[in-house]
Protein backbone atom coordinates (compact mmCIF):
# COMPACT_ATOMS: atom_id res chain seq x y z
CA UNK A 1 0.00 0.00 0.00
CA UNK A 2 2.44 2.62 -1.16
CA UNK A 3 0.97 5.99 -2.03
CA UNK A 4 1.87 9.33 -3.43
CA UNK A 5 3.64 12.17 -1.67
CA UNK A 6 0.65 14.37 -2.57
CA UNK A 7 -2.99 13.96 -1.50
CA UNK A 8 -5.19 12.37 -4.18
CA UNK A 9 -7.09 15.59 -4.95
CA UNK A 10 -8.70 18.61 -3.39
CA UNK A 11 -11.99 16.83 -4.11
CA UNK A 12 -11.24 13.20 -3.19
CA UNK A 13 -10.85 12.26 0.49
CA UNK A 14 -7.40 10.88 1.17
CA UNK A 15 -5.64 8.69 3.69
CA UNK A 16 -2.09 9.20 4.93
CA UNK A 17 -0.18 6.02 5.74
CA UNK A 18 2.97 5.91 7.87
CA UNK A 19 4.85 3.14 9.64
CA UNK A 20 6.27 4.03 13.07
CA UNK A 21 7.74 2.30 16.13
CA UNK A 22 5.06 1.13 18.57
CA UNK A 23 6.04 3.77 21.11
CA UNK A 24 5.31 6.59 18.67
CA UNK A 25 1.58 5.90 18.26
CA UNK A 26 0.46 8.05 21.19
CA UNK A 27 2.87 10.82 20.16
CA UNK A 28 1.31 10.90 16.68
CA UNK A 29 -2.21 10.73 18.14
CA UNK A 30 -1.51 13.60 20.56
CA UNK A 31 -0.12 15.64 17.67
CA UNK A 32 -3.26 14.96 15.65
CA UNK A 33 -5.38 15.97 18.63
CA UNK A 34 -3.70 19.39 18.48
CA UNK A 35 -3.50 19.73 14.69
CA UNK A 36 -7.08 18.66 14.00
CA UNK A 37 -8.30 20.50 17.10
CA UNK A 38 -7.01 23.71 15.51
CA UNK A 39 -9.52 23.02 12.71
CA UNK A 40 -12.34 22.41 15.24
CA UNK A 41 -12.29 18.61 15.12
CA UNK A 42 -12.84 16.92 18.46
CA UNK A 43 -12.06 13.42 19.65
CA UNK A 44 -15.21 11.31 19.90
CA UNK A 45 -15.08 8.39 22.35
CA UNK A 46 -15.50 5.00 20.70
CA UNK A 47 -15.34 1.50 22.08
CA UNK A 48 -14.85 -1.97 20.70
CA UNK A 49 -13.41 -1.13 17.26
CA UNK A 50 -10.22 -3.12 16.78
CA UNK A 51 -7.20 -0.98 15.99
CA UNK A 52 -9.08 2.32 16.25
CA UNK A 53 -6.78 4.83 17.95
CA UNK A 54 -8.97 7.93 17.53
CA UNK A 55 -12.10 9.14 15.78
CA UNK A 56 -12.34 12.88 15.19
CA UNK A 57 -15.51 14.69 14.13
CA UNK A 58 -16.58 18.25 13.51
CA UNK A 59 -19.52 20.15 12.12
CA UNK A 60 -23.20 19.64 11.58
CA UNK A 61 -25.77 19.42 8.83
CA UNK A 62 -26.65 23.06 9.60
CA UNK A 63 -23.01 24.05 9.05
CA UNK A 64 -22.96 22.16 5.74
CA UNK A 65 -26.08 23.99 4.56
CA UNK A 66 -25.13 27.45 5.82
CA UNK A 67 -21.47 27.38 4.79
CA UNK A 68 -21.62 25.07 1.77
CA UNK A 69 -24.96 26.19 0.42
CA UNK A 70 -24.33 29.91 0.71
CA UNK A 71 -21.02 30.08 -1.08
CA UNK A 72 -19.16 30.88 2.14
CA UNK A 73 -17.25 27.62 1.67
CA UNK A 74 -15.04 29.43 -0.82
CA UNK A 75 -13.76 31.58 2.07
CA UNK A 76 -14.13 29.53 5.26
CA UNK A 77 -15.07 26.10 6.57
CA UNK A 78 -16.00 27.35 10.04
CA UNK A 79 -18.10 30.18 11.44
CA UNK A 80 -17.48 30.81 15.07
CA UNK A 81 -16.78 28.07 17.59
CA UNK A 82 -19.88 25.96 16.92
CA UNK A 83 -20.62 26.06 13.21
CA UNK A 84 -18.42 24.05 10.83
CA UNK A 85 -18.79 21.89 7.77
CA UNK A 86 -18.97 18.21 8.65
CA UNK A 87 -15.94 15.97 8.64
CA UNK A 88 -14.75 12.75 10.22
CA UNK A 89 -11.21 11.40 10.52
CA UNK A 90 -10.20 7.92 11.64
CA UNK A 91 -6.74 7.06 12.99
CA UNK A 92 -6.21 3.30 12.73
CA UNK A 93 -3.22 1.25 13.95
CA UNK A 94 -2.21 -2.11 12.57
CA UNK A 95 0.65 -4.17 14.05
CA UNK A 96 3.26 -5.41 11.62
CA UNK A 97 5.36 -8.57 11.88
CA UNK A 98 8.53 -6.57 12.67
CA UNK A 99 6.91 -4.89 15.71
CA UNK A 100 6.30 -1.56 14.01
CA UNK A 101 2.83 -0.06 13.61
CA UNK A 102 1.17 0.99 10.35
CA UNK A 103 -0.92 4.09 11.07
CA UNK A 104 -3.61 5.14 8.64
CA UNK A 105 -5.32 8.48 9.10
CA UNK A 106 -8.24 8.93 6.72
CA UNK A 107 -11.01 11.41 6.09
CA UNK A 108 -14.02 9.08 6.15
CA UNK A 109 -16.68 11.72 5.47
CA UNK A 110 -16.93 15.44 4.76
CA UNK A 111 -15.34 16.31 1.45
CA UNK A 112 -15.40 20.02 2.35
CA UNK A 113 -12.91 19.22 5.14
CA UNK A 114 -10.23 17.90 2.75
CA UNK A 115 -7.97 21.02 2.85
CA UNK A 116 -7.99 21.24 6.66
CA UNK A 117 -7.34 17.52 7.16
CA UNK A 118 -4.57 17.48 4.54
CA UNK A 119 -2.79 20.39 6.24
CA UNK A 120 -3.13 18.81 9.69
CA UNK A 121 -1.84 15.38 8.63
CA UNK A 122 1.10 16.79 6.68
CA UNK A 123 2.05 19.04 9.61
CA UNK A 124 2.02 16.31 12.23
CA UNK A 125 4.12 13.94 10.12
CA UNK A 126 6.70 16.70 9.52
CA UNK A 127 6.66 17.57 13.23
CA UNK A 128 7.18 13.96 14.36
CA UNK A 129 10.03 13.46 11.86
CA UNK A 130 11.67 16.72 13.00
CA UNK A 131 11.61 15.42 16.60
CA UNK A 132 13.54 12.34 15.44
CA UNK A 133 10.71 9.81 15.31
CA UNK A 134 11.64 7.17 12.72
CA UNK A 135 8.87 7.39 10.14
CA UNK A 136 8.44 5.30 7.03
CA UNK A 137 6.10 7.65 5.17
CA UNK A 138 4.13 5.57 2.70
CA UNK A 139 2.34 8.64 1.39
CA UNK A 140 -1.22 9.39 0.40
CA UNK A 141 -3.82 7.08 -1.07
CA UNK A 142 -7.51 7.58 -1.76
CA UNK A 143 -9.51 6.84 1.38
CA UNK A 144 -11.69 4.40 -0.58
CA UNK A 145 -8.53 2.38 -1.35
CA UNK A 146 -7.87 1.67 2.34
CA UNK A 147 -8.57 -2.05 2.89
CA UNK A 148 -12.20 -2.69 3.83
CA UNK A 149 -11.04 -4.49 6.98
CA UNK A 150 -9.91 -1.12 8.38
CA UNK A 151 -12.19 1.40 10.07
CA UNK A 152 -10.22 4.01 8.06
CA UNK A 153 -12.12 2.86 4.96
CA UNK A 154 -15.13 5.20 4.54
CA UNK A 155 -17.67 2.39 3.95
CA UNK A 156 -16.38 0.41 6.93
CA UNK A 157 -16.42 3.54 9.10
CA UNK A 158 -20.06 4.18 8.15
CA UNK A 159 -20.98 0.55 8.89
CA UNK A 160 -19.34 0.90 12.32
CA UNK A 161 -21.36 4.06 13.03
CA UNK A 162 -18.37 6.41 12.81
CA UNK A 163 -20.43 9.36 11.59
Amino acid sequence: MTGSSMPPSRHIPGARVVVVPGGAVEQIAAGLDRALGAHRFRVVPTHGVEGLVRFYRRGSAAGDVLIGGSGLGAFTRTLGPLLSVRGGVVLHAESMADGRIRLTAALVFGDDSIPDVTKALDAIIREAAARGTPIDDQGWIRAVDVPSSSPANPKTAAALGLR
